[in-house]
């Protein structure tokens, strides 16, 4: 009895493979393809700004994926450019300027108004020093030409 047993489960496994290596080679029993559509990545947007900072004039650039920012800005004065990072919506702005490491130095925090244009107060994060922002969307990025670190 033992060995019927052996033999038949043998053989169930032989016809199992047998057809499992048939189905894979002519490929056409049942066949199902399943097309997955690549994850969707947002675009980022790219505006440029002139302004100033108090009397200051300056450049800035912003990138944009959905409300999240990262950029740049330099005062034309000296040319060296400060990171940004922050946030950008319909309801206004928190733009931070950041060090090397991601540290805080400054935070402007603004509005937005329907040409594009940012004012508010930039202001250090230790209060010792604020300011007025004025900003105003050009579609000329030649301006932004900064010295880079």
């Amino acid at each position: 009895m033992k060995t019927v047993s052996v033999l038949l489960c043998m053989t169930l496994t032989a016809l199992t493979l047998l057809f499992a290596c048939e189905f894979k080679e002519k490929g056409k029993r049942n066949s199902i393809e399943v097309k997955l559509a690549p994850p969707a990545i947002p675009k980022p947007k790219i505006r440029y700004f002139t302004g100033t900072f108090g009397k200051s004039n300056i450049h800035l650039f912003l990138e944009q994926i959905q409300g999240n920012i990262t950029g740049g800005y330099y005062f034309v004065a000296d040319s060296v450019e400060r990171k940004l990072t922050g946030s950008l919506t319909k309801d206004g702005a928190t733009i931070y300027e950041t060090d090397d490491k991601g540290g805080k130095i400054a935070m402007l925090k603004g509005n937005l108004n329907e040409k594009g244009e940012i004012t508010g107060i930039i202001a250090k994060m230790d209060g010792s020093e604020s300011v007025q922002v004025a900003l105003s969307v050009t579609n000329d990025s030649t301006l932004y030409q900064p010295k880079r670190k």
